[in-house]
């Protein structure tokens, strides 16, 4: 059985309604700098609700590391995951600022889906806000 449009609809709805904060998608569009490299061009930042929330070692209650690689170097840390409404354009290297001055790097979109009712994604926390 498939569910209807406005079944979906609905069901989206009723999960944007459920998520607590306000945060921002930041996504930087490089363009040519004409010496060979790029720079930044441009900064589209999209206002959602979302949900972010220390990412849990599955039956443990344990924040679960995350592994990633910074200037030759293997950094271990706990990944956050943030809730975004359904079908909002985000990938890899784009950011996200949080109401309380967090802002978190996206490292990985989980399952893209046709019949999605949010987006998840894994995050890395590289700015603290303020305290």
């Amino acid at each position: 059985m498939s569910l209807s449009v406005a079944d979906m609809a609905a069901m989206r709805e009723t999960l944007v309604e459920s998520l607590p904060d306000p945060c921002a998608v930041i996504v930087d569009t490089l363009v040519d700098d004409d010496a060979g490299g790029h720079r930044i061009g441009s900064t589209t930042t999209t206002y959602v609700p979302c949900r972010i929330s220390p990412r849990l070692a599955t039956g443990t209650g344990q924040l679960k590391d995350a592994e990633t690689e910074q200037a030759g170097r293997i950094i271990t840390q706990a990944p956050w995951l943030v809730t975004l409404p359904a079908n909002i354009e985000v990938s890899a290297k784009d950011q996200i600022g949080a109401w309380d001055g967090r802002v978190f790097e996206v490292f990985a979109v989980l399952g893209r889906r046709s019949n999605e009712l949010a987006t998840l994604v894994t995050c890395r926390l590289i700015n603290e806000g303020v305290g």
